[in-house]
């Protein structure tokens, strides 16, 4: 195959759009994209496909099926993986909630809280959104995600040990508690459910 011929087959492939569910909100799939040549957020309503983001997104959360919005992160600052915390709904109306310039890794929410861990040079911290305030919660480990939110409990992911994978407990207080079914093992925190926290293990 000519050179020319690869950097054809190539570019057709780059532009063959990527789809991953994310959830529903009230009964609407709702899903990411690299439609339109930038990733997106997108639902399936009545038939049709509406695009509920209006610039590229950085990194979705997890939707809740009972709620009709969606928080999201965007890169404010050109690829610098600086971030602010958006929302969409299923109207396709989109804003801006915080801007805590950081870079947001794991995403939850409930419909009172919005949780996430950011970075900076300052360290990693938990941070919580309640009413459109924004407050620091706990200073955490480095590697460590949120995963989920519920009537005030925030739990996720942390990494520190190269070996293994613990989970963490939180609440808005800034209480912080990593915890482990067995050490050296590999754990990941889905959902809180009432009074338990569900997750996969090889322990």
């Amino acid at each position: 195959m000519e050179y020319s011929e690869i950097v054809k087959e190539l570019e057709r492939l780059v532009k063959i759009p990527t789809y991953y569910v994310l959830g529903k909100l009230k009964d609407n799939l709702v899903f990411y994209s690299t439609t339109q040549g930038e990733t997106n957020i997108s639902a399936l309503i009545d038939g049709k496909i509406i695009r509920l983001t209006k610039e590229p997104i950085a990194m979705p959360s997890t939707p809740k099926a009972n709620l009709d919005f969606l928080p999201f992160t965007r890169d404010v600052e050109r690829g610098k993986e600086v971030h602010s915390v958006y929302i969409c709904n299923l109207k396709g109306e989109e804003y801006e909630l915080t801007s805590p310039k950081v870079r947001i890794m794991g995403l939850a929410y409930d419909d009172k809280t919005i949780a996430f861990v950011g970075s900076s040079n300052d360290g990693a911290f938990l941070y919580a959104v309640e009413g459109g305030k924004l407050s620091r919660l706990s200073q955490v480990p480095p590697f460590s995600f949120v995963t989920d939110v519920e009537n005030g409990l925030i739990t996720g992911v942390v990494q520190v040990n190269p070996k293994s994978q613990e989970f963490f407990i939180a609440n808005l207080n800034g209480e912080f508690k990593i915890l482990t079914p067995k050490k050296d093992s590999v754990n990941v925190s889905y959902r809180i459910k009432g009074d338990k926290i569900y997750i996969s293990s090889d322990y």
